[in-house]
């Protein structure tokens, strides 16, 4: 019992959804595969129809250290359109560990593996229920579970009980599949829930995709076929009403975008207002003010102010000399005052003389004529004497003076500073020259800074000293150095000269005897073996201030190599004994690296006795050697300065020494404190000041200034400039002298004005850390930090700042061409399409070729860019287009018609007639009225002629008005009201004429009644004869009592009877009433008299003469007449509305006898059974 209900509750859970689509998997149709099968866990279980998920009714994949995926394949047998796939799993030990990672996928085929655009991928992240139902919206014929994770075993496993696929059949959507996909054209499929169709639209023209259930922008009504309003807004209207949804276009309003905007309004929604127009109103449509503008405005719509630099009426005057080119646009003043040069509101009157600038705040420079431009300040005549530029306001410019700074300084201003801008005079003149202006040498015997030094007394002659340092060219003899003063110190006959040793008789004697000859056999020359040093000593005999020494060297070896080649790593030395090893200082030692002279002279400033020539180098082998033949030794007595070796040395502390020729002093300093050593003359670098105790500008070069000034004497510092360094360079430059320009910073910042490197980096195109070097070729953007493309138009380098290519080579776009073509493009500029390729796989983007082969359709192995011609189509153009296709062209793959079908049939290859309904070009075109709603499909012509209202041969023109019918072979009857046209299917009117009756109006008036919808009754025609039946006259007059001789419905009144009631009732009728047609007194006689009349007297007394039964039997007669024919005027009413159909409001055209009282025991008949013979008519025959 249980299992039962376990039984009935799973079918019931199996087929119980929210949305009934149809179930798709049938058991014993339905097929199944797997990838593998474990034991007997076959995949049929899958479709069984048994939901249990006890593994023993469910399918196993197998598991296998090989096995790389597991897949479930259900086989619907045809395709369907899916809504979704459901499936069971085993819910026993392992549950769904084996499971999260499944895909569910769908295909047409059975390839594997099967297509990765799956409906379904679980993230595998989170447990899975047992049963699972997804949504997998597709067409397909194959539903496939899939799985490639190994989660709980050796491989991906499977274990599916039950698998179920809801969807619909082809064509068909929607809960129950009960819609189909008709509005689609071709009629396949479309969304299984919505019905959206897909992209080749809907089947019938004018409804709007992809649901085509609503019309199209532009139409309405019931079939789509009505225009929207021309002034809807996108020609959008609501499809059933015609209200345009969108609203209106511009100038228009109303639900129906029928109403102009009002006066001052226009455009879109009558929301915009009108402009500033002349005569206050606008074009509803565009705005436009056709009358003009008022002051200040312009454009076509007056909304817009002049222009800035306009105003006034149409914009045509032209504002004045205003800043920012901005005047009020209707009066014309000025909103941000003037520009330069002009004062005044409206800014058209120019600065007065001798001013100018912004508000006429400038004073002109200085012009010769004292006035100058009244905008820029520029003087009109030339400058006054030492000013330059164009305003006139600067002084010169270094180097130059004078009038137009045309003269030039003298180049000998100390310093190269520059000259008075005016007269051209020097501040100080260079050393060597005089004058104002500099321009003067030193006169004859001075020399150097104001010529206030006397050239040395042992220079040959005046002509033989520098005017600007003061050395001699020439010296008296015995006099030697750059200012001839210093003396020969070594004297022959009293200089002594040793040696360390002797060769044969070459002694050392021979280096101070004055003979200069460079022959070995006058020279001394040392041992030549079982040496380790070599040296020679002279002996000056006191102590001297020595400049400098000099040496003659055997000169007889041949070349210089050889000459000097034993002399190299020599050493000259100075010493006040004759210790040995040597503790004197050496003045020189060759670096023994390169061919020495046989003449040398090295500087030696030393106090000394001694001078030593000392060699420790051993060369080719042998011992150390000196080969010398003279020796001479330059410098003063000690304690006399260099000028002519007489002056003392007063300014050293050590006061016995200074250099004979630069008077530096030694180690002991200066004599006096705040002076430079070692010469003594100036202030310590850094200091100026008589007393030297103030501080150069730490700018100054060498941090040295003039020693009284403190001026920079050196210049300044890299980045600084003016006298004395203070000032930093200007903008964009930097460097010695502020001379050098900045390179290419990122964001034209400035560069550092110092070293001009760039901070923020270079701006792109440039490099190094002064950013003035071009990127290398191939190299581009900020610091030359990013490659170029290399796809340049050939091989040319891309731009260096942004890295764009003039033209890009084959196969490349974009500024930079580092885009391949994109997909479906190659070669130069992608300007060509790729052919047709493989499986839509991509062409060569730079040759174009096809590396997959061509579709069908198409040949040229390469490209594939020659299509089928001739009417041909597919693989290897091997079938011919359809004889339906236009120009017998179709579609070279496919077979599809490319220009579409011949009139009168449709489908892909045009071999399908246009449905029922439809014909012509594209079966676009609807069937007319045809009889039996059929048309030829060609030409839509009727084969059975229209069908009612409708005629030509296309039965699409209605009857003209009058007819009506098939082909409108029929005339209408021309009674409808108004003369309306009656209907042209069946001829019927709404409404029929008076004196017409029936569905087309066809039928005249029933006899008794007349008028519009017969609804009027004749009256009392004479006879009885019929009234007209449109008018209700009566043609043959009235009868007696009536009168009207048009319509006879006037009964006799105020006491007359009679044809036309023509006579007057009898005076002695009582109350004078008498009956309408014989004059018979209705109540009675006078007392007196008596007859119908009442003509004849009555006598009393009488009683032969009693009328008196009489008289009341011919009332009663008279009474029953009246009642009998009121009664057959009201039944011949009724009976003719009866008939008629029409409304019985209308009241009747007899006027009703009033009865004071009707006896009960009167007898009445129905009206159809009254006889014609009445007491009416016995009264006739009395």
């Amino acid at each position: 019992m249980d299992g039962m209900l376990t039984a009935i509750f799973f079918v019931l859970l199996f087929y119980t959804r929210v949305e009934a689509y149809l179930s798709l998997v049938e058991t014993g149709k339905t097929t199944v595969k797997v990838s593998s099968t474990f034991h007997t866990y076959a995949a049929s279980r899958a479709v069984d129809g048994n939901v249990s998920q006890q593994i023993s009714h469910c399918s196993h994949t197998d598991f296998r250290p090989d096995i790389k995926e597991a897949w479930l394949r259900v086989d619907l047998m045809n395709a369907y359109s899916m809504k979704s796939v459901k499936f069971w799993y085993r819910n026993d030990v392992q549950n769904t560990k084996r499971l999260p990672g499944y895909s569910i996928r769908v295909s047409n085929d059975t390839t594997l593996p099967p297509p990765e655009s799956s409906c379904y991928t679980d993230p595998g992240n989170v447990s899975l229920p047992t049963i699972i139902e997804k949504d997998c919206e597709r067409t397909a014929r194959y539903v496939w579970i899939y799985q490639n994770n190994t989660l709980v075993g050796v491989c991906p496993m499977l274990e599916i009980c039950e698998v179920q696929v809801f969807g619909c059949e082809l064509g068909k959507y929607g809960v129950n599949c009960t819609m189909t996909c008709s509005h689609c054209k071709n009629n396949v499929s479309c969304g299984i829930v919505d019905g959206k169709c897909n992209d080749e639209g809907c089947a019938y023209p004018g409804y709007q995709k992809p649901y085509c259930q609503s019309c199209i922008d532009g139409k309405y009504g019931n079939s789509c076929n009505v225009t929207c309003s021309k002034f809807c807004k996108n020609k959008k209207c609501d499809r059933k009403t015609g209200v345009c949804t969108d609203g209106c276009v511009a100038g228009y309003t109303g639900s129906l975008c029928d109403q102009k905007c009002n006066d001052g309004n226009y455009g879109q929604n009558c929301s915009e207002k009108c402009g500033k127009c002349l005569e206050g109103t606008c074009n509803h449509v565009n705005g436009t003010c056709t009358g003009g503008c008022k002051a200040g405005y312009r454009t076509e719509l007056c909304d817009t102010a002049c222009e800035q630099n306009r105003y006034g009426n149409d914009c045509i005057n032209k504002c004045g000399m205003c800043l920012h080119d901005k005047c009020n646009h209707v009066n014309g003043t000025c909103v941000d005052g003037c520009e330069n040069g002009y004062q005044g509101n409206l800014c058209k009157k120019p600065c007065d003389s001798g001013s100018y600038g912004q508000n006429c705040s400038k004073s002109c420079g200085q012009c010769s004529n004292d006035t100058c431009d009244h905008v820029n300040g520029t003087c009109t005549s030339e400058c006054k004497v030492g000013y330059r530029t164009n305003l006139c306001n600067i002084t010169c410019s270094t180097g130059s003076y004078g009038k137009e700074c045309k003269q030039k300084c003298s180049k000998n201003c100390m310093d190269k500073e520059k000259c008075n801008p005016i007269n051209g005079t020097c501040k100080k003149c260079a050393d060597g020259f005089r004058g104002e202006k500099c321009d003067q040498n030193c006169s004859d015997g001075t020399y150097g800074l104001g010529c206030k030094f006397n050239c040395s007394v042992h220079c040959l002659d005046d002509n033989s000293c520098n005017k600007v340092n003061g050395t001699c060219s020439k010296c008296h003899p015995g006099w030697h150095n750059n200012f001839c003063s210093a003396l020969q110190l070594v004297e022959t006959g009293l200089a002594i000269a040793t040696s360390s040793s002797v060769y044969g008789d070459y002694v050392a004697s021979r280096t101070i005897d004055g003979n200069t000859n460079q022959q070995i056999s006058n020279c001394l020359h040392t041992a030549t073996t079982g040496r380790t040093e070599a040296w020679l000593r002279v002996d000056l005999r006191k102590v001297f201030s020595i400049q400098s020494v000099k040496f003659w060297y055997r000169n007889d070896r041949g070349t210089a190599y050889w000459n000097t080649k034993r002399l190299r790593g020599y050493s000259i030395r100075s010493s006040n004994d004759t210790a040995l090893p040597l503790s004197g200082s050496s003045c020189y030692t060759d670096p023994g690296n390169v061919t020495l002279p046989t003449i040398i002279e090295k500087d030696c400033e030393r106090t000394a006795r001694y001078v030593w020539i000392y060699q420790n180098n051993t060369l080719d082998g042998a011992c150390p050697m000196l080969e010398i033949c003279e020796v001479q030794v330059f410098g003063c007595e000690t304690g006399i300065d260099k000028e002519q070796c007489q002056k003392p040395c007063t300014h050293c502390k050590d006061r016995s020494y200074c250099n004979p020729v630069s008077r530096s002093c030694n180690s002991e300093g200066c004599a006096l404190p705040g002076y430079q050593a070692p010469l003594c003359q100036e202030c310590v670098v850094g200091h100026y000041s008589d007393n030297c105790d103030k501080n150069c500008s730490v700018f100054c070069k060498n941090h040295s200034c003039e020693h009284t000034t403190g001026i920079c004497t050196l210049g300044c510092q890299r980045g600084y400039i003016g006298s004395y360094c203070n000032q930093t360079c200007e903008t964009d430059k930097f460097g010695q002298n502020c001379s050098e320009t900045c390179g290419n910073c990122f964001e034209n910042k400035t560069c550092n004005h110092v070293n001009g490197t760039c901070a923020g980096g270079c701006a792109a195109g440039f490099m190094t850390e002064l950013c003035n070097t071009s990127c290398k070729d191939g190299q581009y953007g900020r610091d030359c930090q990013l490659n170029c493309s290399g796809n340049c138009l050939n091989m040319e380098i891309c731009d260096k700042q942004n890295g764009a290519c003039e033209s890009c080579a084959e196969g490349y776009q974009g500024v930079k061409c580092d885009d391949r073509c994109e997909t479906g493009r190659y070669g130069l500029n992608c300007t060509r399409n790729c052919g047709a390729c493989l499986n839509d796989t991509d062409c060569h983007h730079v040759t174009g070729n096809c590396s997959s082969g061509c579709k069908n359709g198409w040949k040229d192995a390469e490209k594939c860019d020659k299509g089928c011609i001739g009417g041909r189509y597919g693989n290897n153009c091997g079938k011919t287009c359809s004889q339906f296709c236009r120009n017998h062209r179709c579609e070279q793959n496919t077979g599809i018609c490319a220009y579409g079908c011949l009139k009168g049939y449709t489908g892909g290859d045009c071999n399908q007639l246009c449905e029922f309904g439809k014909y012509g070009q594209n079966c676009s075109e609807t069937c007319g009225k045809c009889f039996e709603n059929t048309c030829n499909h060609i030409n839509g012509t009727c084969a059975d002629g229209c069908a009612a209202g409708f005629m030509t041969n296309l039965c699409k023109t209605r009857c003209k008005d009058g007819r009506y019918g098939r082909d409108c072979q029929f005339k209408c009857s021309g009674n409808c009201l108004n003369q309306e046209v009656c209907d042209k299917q069946n001829g019927t009117c709404e409404s029929c004429a008076e004196g017409y009756q029936g569905g087309k109006c066809d039928e005249r008036c029933e006899t008794g009644s007349y008028g519009l919808k017969c609804t009027k009754n004749c009256a009392a025609c004479l006879h009885d004869t019929d009234c007209h039946h449109v008018t209700g006259m009566c043609s043959s007059g009235c009868k007696k009592g009536w009168k009207d001789v048009e319509k006879c419905d006037k009964g006799c009144v105020d006491g007359r009877y009679g044809n036309d009631c023509a006579k007057n009732c009898s005076k002695l009728c009582k109350y004078q009433t008498c009956e309408q047609t014989k004059g018979v007194c209705l109540h009675g006689c006078l007392e007196g008299y008596t007859g119908w009349e009442c003509s004849e007297p009555q006598d009393l007394s009488d009683p032969t003469n009693n009328y008196q039964p009489i008289l009341y039997g011919v009332m009663c007669t008279s009474l029953v007449f009246n009642i009998v024919s009121v009664i057959l005027m009201v039944r011949h009413g009724v009976c003719q509305r009866k008939r008629g159909n029409q409304s019985t409001t209308e009241e009747s055209a007899v006027p009703p006898i009033i009865y004071d009282a009707v006896e009960d025991n009167n007898e009445y008949q129905e009206l159809g059974q009254l006889s014609e013979s009445s007491h009416y008519t016995e009264l006739q025959k009395i």
